[in-house]
């Protein structure tokens, strides 16, 4: 395993574990408020039905006169999960439920501190669960008396409980489910920044070794001359590869800059008015001093670019159809087509890999490292596209194809 590869590997670990404690900490802040909530929910219903009760055994009570209604309150209290009790000022039971007859729910102390109805939560003599009661004080023929209903809250502690399971249960589950889903898009995430990295440091690679090896060069030519005394063709001689191992260095400058100006978006753009022909001329200067053959083939017309930029594309071209292409029948065209600015560089040489034909993009780093980038930038800085294709007889064309501006075509 590379360190490249650990080191994603790490990351990714890195994001799915924290979306998975991410998805813990809110999977667990929302199960504490639905448990909160449901517990609520479900007292607050018991708490309705209480009072709904404890109404109607009131209303019972006033209305008999004196006599407790013992057939009321067997009708409406369910002696298994409800119960109630009438108790007299004394704390006597006067009526009971089945379930309590054994003694009174509240003691006589509590009873008399009510000033209105009173919810409390407590355990019953003669009742498993504990239990939900309302403590009412009424008046029964003008003396004080007291309703104490009650219910069980078996059922919805075993709720509670069920919840409680389900939760314990499901949270863990949707957790592991929620970290399977995070190392997929961790994974998907990474993807993308996987593929810059790795053409960041193609780049890097491929700018060392085109800038190391015209250092190189240089310095072995200056070391060279150095050794013993020359003749003047000999230093002229040398001074002459320097020179253009100079002008290498400076493209390379160049396209670094380039490079640079274009990570975050098209290349700043300065159009000026070119004729194409001494533009060709322009670009083939360079080349046509150090006894390389161009063939040009340029209209007369003059087009509104950015000479800089354009200029260090077509170069970078000329320089791998010379370095790539055997410097065979290397052509240098420039025409008007439907609009359209067309520049293009061809040779006869072994033509490209096929990964690289068809339309460039600031990516594409080319078998020239910053060559084929810069082309690609220079391309779209103008609003236009580069294509890379075979030539029909072998070799390989690069095609610069840019949008006529307005101005020009008028």
């Amino acid at each position: 395993m590379t360190v490249r590869t650990r080191r994603a590997l790490t990351l990714r670990v890195r994001l799915t574990l924290a979306f998975a404690v991410s998805m813990a900490v809110l999977l667990a802040g929302l199960a504490v408020f639905l448990y909160a909530r449901l517990g609520a929910e479900l007292q607050r219903g018991i708490d309705l039905e209480l009072r709904s009760r404890s109404g109607v055994i009131a209303a019972a009570l006033a209305d008999r006169s004196g006599t407790v209604p013992v057939g009321v309150g067997g009708s409406v209290i369910d002696p298994d999960e409800a119960y109630a009790q009438v108790l007299d000022q004394a704390g006597r039971i006067v009526d009971s439920s089945r379930a309590v007859r054994s003694a009174p729910m509240l003691p006589l102390a509590t009873l008399r501190s009510l000033r209105g109805p009173e919810f409390r939560t407590q355990r019953v003599t003669g009742v498993a669960d504990p239990s939900r009661l309302l403590a009412l004080p009424v008046r029964v023929d003008g003396r004080p008396s007291y309703v104490v209903v009650g219910a069980n809250l078996g059922d919805k502690n075993d709720a509670m409980h069920r919840l409680l399971w389900l939760l314990a249960l499901g949270i863990p589950a949707a957790i592991l489910l929620a970290s399977g889903v995070g190392w997929l898009v961790a994974g998907a995430a990474l993807r993308p920044l996987d593929a810059a990295l790795e053409a960041e440091r193609r780049f890097i690679d491929e700018a060392s070794h085109d800038l190391r090896t015209p250092i190189g060069v240089l310095k072995a030519e200056l070391d060279l001359a150095l050794m013993r005394p020359r003749t003047a063709a000999e230093l002229r001689q040398t001074v002459s590869a320097a020179a253009e191992q100079t002008d290498q260095l400076v493209r390379l400058a160049e396209d670094l800059l380039v490079h640079a100006r274009t990570r975050r978006g098209p290349a700043p753009i300065h159009r000026e008015p070119v004729e194409l022909p001494a533009f060709c001329a322009e670009c083939t200067a360079p080349f046509r001093a150090r006894g390389r053959a161009v063939t040009v083939h340029a209209v007369e017309r003059v087009v509104h670019v950015d000479p800089v930029l354009l200029r260090q594309a077509v170069r970078n071209l000329l320089d791998n159809a010379f370095a790539h292409g055997a410097g065979a029948d290397v052509t240098l065209r420039a025409v008007c087509v439907d609009h359209r600015v067309s520049v293009s560089v061809s040779d006869a040489g072994p033509g490209l890999p096929a990964a690289l034909l068809g339309r460039l993009g600031r990516a594409d780093s080319g078998v020239n490292g910053l060559g084929l980038s810069i082309v690609a930038a220079a391309a779209e800085g103008h609003g236009g596209v580069a294509v890379a294709d075979a030539v029909p007889s072998g070799g390989a064309r690069v095609t610069i194809e840019l949008p006529v501006a307005e101005a020009e075509e008028g």
